[in-house]
């Protein structure tokens, strides 16, 4: 299939896809969220056993790592879970956020795997 921009039908497709995407980008995103504010819960909670800050334990660039890491599982499972023309359902979208929550895990993991880890040098 050609698509050719400008044109009616195929303009349309090009919007449905980059809107398909974008929902899969936010939907992730806040999946990934959820699993943030979990894990802000239990670091606040270890810290405080342990007789410190918050901000001791918080790191910062994982977060936003994270964040993104969610946001690029949930644009690649929108390909797969939005049907075209953008009949969303219920499912899809929650489908969409559990990506999100979830896929940062396997993304972490095959890239852990496939780069080795170097020991930070302050």
């Amino acid at each position: 299939m050609e698509i050719v921009f400008g044109g009616g039908d195929a303009a349309r497709h090009v919007l449905d896809w980059l809107l398909i995407l974008a929902l899969g980008l936010g939907a992730g995103a806040a999946g990934q969220l959820v699993r943030v504010v979990i894990g802000l819960k239990k670091a606040g909670e270890a810290a405080a056993r342990g007789n410190r800050l918050l901000a001791d334990v918080f790191d910062a660039p994982k977060l936003w790592i994270s964040l993104m890491l969610g946001a690029l599982a949930g644009m690649v499972a929108a390909i797969g879970i939005v049907p075209a023309g953008l009949q969303l359902t219920r499912e899809a979208v929650l489908g969409l956020l559990a990506a999100g929550y979830t896929g940062s895990d396997f993304i972490e993991g095959a890239l852990q795997r496939a780069v080795p880890a170097n020991p930070r040098r302050d």
